[in-house]
């Protein structure tokens, strides 16, 4: 009796604990998307900045008028 109080302990502790850790990886698992997108999101306006400038930007609108208005 006592060995199967034991063993039901045991068993008990085993289950808290690879719980716990299944939470702590749930956790981990949620904040790399995180990470990805705020890095994609970095590269993606430093393309856009490296393919067009700021200064072709602010030329453009007033190009795009004078064409329309001919």
């Amino acid at each position: 009796m006592e060995l199967e109080d034991e063993k039901r302990s045991v068993q008990l502790e085993r289950d808290r604990l690879l719980a716990k850790v299944e939470s702590l990886a749930d956790g981990h698992l949620h904040k790399f998307p995180d990470i990805h997108s705020q890095k994609l999101k970095s590269l993606e306006a430093q393309s856009i900045a490296a393919v067009i400038p700021v200064e072709d930007i602010a030329v453009q609108p007033n190009h795009v008028k004078t064409c329309c208005s001919s």
